[in-house]
């Protein structure tokens, strides 16, 4: 590749990075606007007190995290285990392939 090829691709590229450009809008002002509390900054801290006491709050930065409550089973390890092996069982005893019916 020559000279002129590589000086001409590089001021195409630096020239083409404008076209991702985005106007400057004001939709953030508007959304500051419309997200006016109703609370205090008090109850907002109390409210935050009072999740920590009982167990709700979870503290994940931006991300938005519920917190975890856990499963509670209807039935035992071993139930669950004997289903599954009578499960198993059931579906090879319908997979079953007669070998002396191969190739009739």
């Amino acid at each position: 590749m020559n000279a002129k090829t590589l000086i001409a691709a590089a001021f195409a590229a630096t020239f083409a990075a404008g076209a991702f450009a985005q106007e400057a809008t004001f939709d953030d002002a508007n959304f500051v606007a419309q997200a006016k509390s109703t609370l205090s900054r008090a109850q907002v801290q109390a409210d935050v007190q009072q999740a920590r006491a009982d167990g709700t709050y979870v503290a994940g930065g931006e991300a938005t995290l519920f917190a975890d409550t856990p499963a509670v089973s209807q039935r035992t390890r071993a139930e669950v285990r004997n289903e599954a092996i009578a499960a198993a069982a059931a579906r090879r005893a319908s997979h079953q392939i007669d070998v002396t019916q191969i190739g009739a």
